[in-house]
């Protein structure tokens, strides 16, 4: 009797565990799909100037959690995930919407005056009319000036003068990024990019004065 009473314990406390690791596992997945609905929602604060320079990388984020929410739906019993389904779905579609307004104000902005001409210089949508250089960090800094540089020297004699006044304001928004991050770059590369500062000035300053008023048009 006694050994019948401990194998119904024994039973017992194999099933609460079991019942207790399948509770955890699915509280873990119902956090995963509330970070991923989170993170989706949380992209209304970003602003259109914010998010077409890094639309790329939101694009690689969404990637990633809407993996995981979908690795997620496996923890969840048939009636459950019948439920969640209906949450991925919303959330998909919310960021679709986002991410159809974030590239047609990309398409748009393309068509405006200058744009083409900021494109070719950092990277199609990387920068806008605004200007806005905070995409610009330590890792990368050396990298923007060296393009901005050698994308320059190869169409100078192209350039018209309102061009080479474009990129006299976009090489000083740029220095002024470089400024906030100063303390960050490493001294070597913060020298380097000193002189292409000073080449990239005088050239545009000797390019202006033989630059054409307006663009031959093919």
């Amino acid at each position: 009797m006694k050994k019948i009473t401990l194998g119904i314990g024994f039973l017992l406390t194999s099933l609460i565990v079991v019942v207790s690791c399948k509770s955890e596992e699915e509280k873990k997945a119902e956090k995963t799909i509330a970070e991923y609905e989170r993170f989706v929602d949380s992209l209304n604060q970003v602003t259109m100037d914010e998010a077409e320079p890094n639309l790329a990388k939101i694009e690689a984020e969404f990637e990633l959690k809407s993996k995981e929410a979908e690795k997620a739906m496996e923890e969840f019993s048939e009636k459950e995930r019948a439920k969640k389904v209906a949450t991925l779905k919303t959330t998909k579609t919310k960021y679709t919407k986002y991410s159809e307004t974030v590239k047609n104000k990309i398409v748009k902005s393309s068509l405006l005056p200058m744009q083409a001409l900021r494109n070719s210089l950092f990277g199609v949508g990387k920068v806008n009319e605004n200007r806005n250089f905070n995409w610009v960090t330590k890792e990368n800094a050396l990298n923007v000036y060296e393009q901005l540089f050698d994308v320059y020297k190869e169409h100078n004699h192209e350039y018209t003068k309102a061009e080479i006044d474009e990129i006299k304001l976009l090489l000083l928004a740029l220095n002024e990024r470089k400024k906030i991050i100063e303390e960050e770059l490493p001294s070597r590369e913060s020298s380097r990019i000193g002189v292409i500062k000073f080449k990239m000035n005088t050239k545009l300053r000797i390019d202006r004065i033989g630059a054409r008023s307006e663009k031959i048009e093919n």
